[in-house]
């Protein structure tokens, strides 16, 4: 059911795409997989076999290289350049922003400064008024 869709939004790529449901817990109730902790997943399809690393990076927050700066993916211990640890990024810092989007902040009312003054009001009989002796008639 889902590829005809997928392939109507996407083409030949969604024509290719796949999906794999499987349980969330096994017969003892222990779930299946635990995403945000250290360990493997291993999904074989025919004779294939697809292991991925535990956890999701992307279900961690970030961490930081308190030396450096530099953020990186939650599941990253240590900083691949220098080898420095890495710590959990902070609840409130600007690394988190991404995970929790913030509501735009309002839009600032110009101050009477920024405006542009009114243009002075002219004189009948002079240039661009309409009255006498103008051009603008």
């Amino acid at each position: 059911m889902m590829r005809p869709v997928f392939s109507n939004m996407l083409g030949s790529l969604g024509l290719h795409l796949a999906f794999l449901v499987f349980p969330a817990a096994d017969k003892q109730g222990v779930r299946t997989v635990e995403p945000t902790k250290d360990g493997t997943f291993v999904v074989r399809v025919g004779p294939q076999e697809f292991r991925y690393r535990l956890p999701l990076g992307s279900l961690l927050p970030p961490a930081i290289d308190q030396r450096t700066g530099e953020t990186f993916p939650g599941n990253y211990h240590f900083n691949p350049y220098t080898g420095n640890k890495l710590v959990p990024a902070p609840t409130n810092s600007p690394a988190n922003s991404l995970s929790a989007p913030q509501p735009p902040a309002p839009a600032a009312k110009p101050s009477p400064v920024d405006q542009p003054a009114a243009p002075p009001a002219q004189q009948p009989g002079t240039p661009g008024s309409g009255g006498r002796g103008s051009r603008d008639g």
